[in-house]
């Protein structure tokens, strides 16, 4: 990066991360819509190989250009990195090197593709959209993140339904006046996410539907009918808008009869980098929280803000143990209370867009009898990927007055 000088703009980033590619976008200050970096001026080279190399084994890191091969000699090349840092694998290049500080160097390398940057401080938001999510992922990369100089609030994880929904619902009305669908074909695996939307309400409601709809023949000819047969089974009844198609196995010029029925009354693209924008575009709504017209939570977001209601003095608040929209993934939370004579804890689950709360008491069966306010107590919030919020509830004593009885009790509930 480039040393300081003056105000900086403030930049929105989101990266499509796979351990063979990654891509990245960028949103600042003057433009209308995200830009992805292409790795040719003026081309829509998107691809950045998810690797590095360096000339005879020492010396600087390099990002790997997609047309170098890994038998070039003198070169040492380390590919997959995503993989081999989720697996925590330690590469000899030619010394012994983690994976994972590998990939530290991958993202900022990365990183100071995005034109006009100057400096990690400008940089509001990153966005990482990934194809599989797990815990260990985004603490992964939140870490990373953090080891370039981007605070982790600032570094949020989209899955494929999320990013199609964030790139979706920012493009022109005419392209999202009806539903909205996305064809996806990896090695010959086809799957569809379709996307509809409430629009009695404001913001309206989105939803995503995902179909697994098989394998595409390889040969041309078949592989068109096959397609166009199963975009007929989808649309069937429905009315679209839109359609997007992502993946190698639906590039190409063997579209024929399949083409005519995806533009039949819609309009169809190559969606190259759609998910990248549509990383880029959560980052902005994330970051500056501006009011949407639409709402989505995924299966892998909390869909009811939890909190607790405390007291001070007379005064009662409600304290927040996690917010709707949040992802489970990402979700742990601890805080210290003093009990004032109960031997429950009463904790509380609300719909954004709902007046009513409900109510989970979680009882404390065998808690010392102590005076009100001499129990000290150990809250701890963790969401699993199915939604499930485990409490942790720790009897931590008062001080030398009334020592901690060791008691634990753990509860899940359903969100």
């Amino acid at each position: 990066m480039q040393e300081k000088t003056g105000q900086q703009e403030e930049v929105y980033i989101g990266i499509d991360l796979d351990d063979e590619w990654t891509q990245i976008s960028y949103f600042g200050p003057g433009m209308k819509e995200p830009e992805t970096v292409s790795m040719i001026a003026g081309g829509e080279q998107y691809r950045i190989p998810t690797a590095l190399y360096r000339p005879g084994g020492y010396g600087s890191w390099h990002l790997k250009g997609s047309g170098q091969k890994q038998e070039e000699p003198g070169i040492r090349y380390v590919e997959g990195l995503w993989g081999k840092s989720l697996r925590k694998e330690v590469v000899t290049v030619p010394q012994e090197c983690e994976a994972q500080e590998l990939f530290v160097v991958f993202l900022r390398k990365l990183i100071r593709l995005v034109p006009g940057l100057m400096d990690v401080d400008q940089i509001q938001a990153v966005t990482f959209h990934l194809r599989e999510m797990s815990r260990e992922a985004v603490q992964l990369l939140k870490h990373a993140a953090w080891r370039i100089g981007i605070e982790k609030n600032r570094v949020f994880i989209q899955d494929d339904a999320e990013s199609f929904c964030h790139f979706a619902m920012n493009q022109g009305t005419e392209l999202m006046q009806h539903d909205v669908a996305l064809f996806v074909c990896e090695a010959q695996e086809l799957s569809c996410y379709y996307l509809t939307k409430e629009r009695k309400k404001i913001p309206a409601r989105v939803d995503i539907s995902f179909y697994n709809l098989g394998t595409l023949p390889t040969e041309d000819g078949e592989r068109d009918a096959v397609f166009a047969r199963k975009v007929q089974e989808v649309f069937q009844g429905k009315i679209v808008s839109s359609v997007y198609l992502v993946g190698a196995g639906l590039e190409g010029g063997w579209m024929q009869e399949s083409i005519q029925i995806l533009c039949r009354g819609r309009r169809a693209f190559q969606g190259k980098n759609l998910y990248t924008k549509g990383a880029c575009y959560g980052s902005m709504i994330q970051r500056t929280k501006k009011r949407i017209p639409y709402v989505y939570f995924s299966d892998h977001k909390l869909s009811s803000n939890i909190f607790i209601q405390v007291h001070n003095g007379e005064r009662k608040f409600f304290y927040d143990l996690a917010e709707a929209g949040s992802s489970c993934y990402e979700v742990e939370k601890s805080c210290q209370v003093l009990l004032d004579g109960d031997e429950s804890v009463d904790i509380w689950m609300q719909a954004p867009d709902s007046g009513k709360a409900r109510i989970e008491s979680l009882v404390l069966t065998g808690l010392p009898k102590r005076p009100p306010k001499a129990t000290r107590l150990m809250i701890e919030l963790l969401a699993s990927e199915r939604r499930e919020i485990r409490i942790r509830i720790t009897d931590v004593g008062f001080g030398p007055w009334y020592p901690s009885s060791g008691k634990v009790w753990e509860y899940c509930i359903d969100e």
